[in-house]
């Protein structure tokens, strides 16, 4: 608990709250409650920072092991290579990725979860067919597991994002510190100093967040691939390709999108100059009767910037029709071969094929989008 400038005590402090508070982020509840009576002031949060969230204590974690790195780097014969990007890299996971492996198994649980609402569409649909063959403690069962599988989802979810932004602020601060310490050694520091201590920072930053995705999504596609795969066949593969084909189109009509966005907004700071430069000569025009034509002028540019608004937008509601129909495009072709081409009787569109077919296709959509 902390004390407010004003005698409020607030419970926003993580340190002393309590294993569920902290579990489902309750502790952070009392200072939202505050900031939407008054503005916050320092005293309001946390009054010493824990050495989990020190900017000091990582930077010198991080300037150890890069001195380690660079030491094993030179073979410690006395030698002065300059460090590479791999030996930097290297530091930065050791320094800063302490939550990375407790985010990957969150992510992992996540992912698997997603899976069972779509596993148990079939034992629903059997059940509602044949009741009797279930058994109450079967289905109680079953109901359950697809009752705790959004939960787990949205908690995995949670978790392993906020422990990734841990980490990638963690990062970003301590290399921000590094390079600012290296800048007050320097007597004219260039713009590619200045630039690494802005720009490249808060690339490292943004790694932390995205790169779980880079073998999670496609092990999500590849899951649900197989999955599909044993469900209804080879005709799988005619739907995935209806996706990625228009992925590819929705691409190219994105690069259309800003192509035109370019061009409106230039339309638009051509007519916000033109109105200014009005402004300014105003008593020149009024007394010299120009308003109706400066008045065409500001028409004409208003058109023009009207005509490039109005492309974007036409753009734009072609990139989301095509964003909508992937899946249903893709679904109409998988179930349209399936129907024509598969005559085997042990792999029939049944109801159970069908719908759980297409709750994969929705656990599908935005790994490949």
């Amino acid at each position: 608990m902390t004390t407010t400038s004003q005698g409020v005590c607030v419970g926003a402090d993580e340190r002393s709250a309590g294993f569920i508070s902290r579990l489902f982020f309750s502790w952070v509840f009392p200072i939202i409650k505050l900031g939407h009576t008054r503005t916050l002031t320092e005293e309001d949060v946390t009054p010493s920072i824990p050495e989990r969230d020190d900017c000091g204590h990582h930077l010198d974690v991080f300037e150890e092991n890069i001195r380690r790195d660079l030491v094993m780097l030179n073979d410690g014969k006395g030698k002065h290579r300059p460090p590479t990007s791999k030996l930097l890299g290297r530091s930065i996971w050791k320094s800063f990725s302490e939550r990375e492996y407790m985010a990957i198994a969150l992510k992992l649980t996540s992912d698997a979860a997603t899976y069972v609402s779509p596993l148990m569409i079939p034992y629903f649909i059997r059940y509602a067919e044949n009741p009797s063959s279930f058994s109450v403690g079967k289905i109680f069962g079953i109901a359950v597991a697809n009752l705790l599988a959004p939960f787990v989802v949205g908690f995995c979810n949670q978790w392993w994002y906020h422990l990734v932004m841990l980490d990638g602020l963690h990062a970003r601060t301590a290399l921000q510190a590094a390079v600012y310490s290296k800048l007050l050694r320097i007597r004219t520091p260039g713009d590619s100093i200045m630039n690494a201590q802005s720009t490249d920072c808060s690339s490292v930053e943004w790694l932390y967040q995205v790169w779980i995705y880079t073998w999670a999504l496609p092990l999500q596609i590849v899951t649900t691939t197989v999955l599909m795969y044993l469900m209804i066949g080879w005709p799988i593969f005619l739907g995935l390709f209806t996706i990625v084909a228009l992925v590819f189109l929705q691409q190219k009509v994105m690069k259309r999108q800003f192509a035109y966005t370019a061009t409106a907004s230039a339309s638009s700071d051509a007519r916000i100059q033109l109105i200014g430069e009005l402004i300014k000569g105003i008593s020149v025009i009024k007394v010299n009767a120009w308003e109706k034509i400066f008045e065409a002028s500001v028409e004409k540019a208003r058109e023009a910037e009207l005509s490039d608004r109005r492309k974007v937008a036409y753009i734009e509601a072609v990139n989301t029709s095509i964003a909508e129909m992937a899946n249903i495009s893709a679904m109409l072709l998988t179930f349209g071969a399936h129907a024509l081409f598969i005559n085997d009787p042990n792999n029939v569109l049944s109801p159970e094929r069908v719908f759980s077919t297409i709750a994969l296709f929705g656990t599908l959509r935005v790994p490949i989008t």
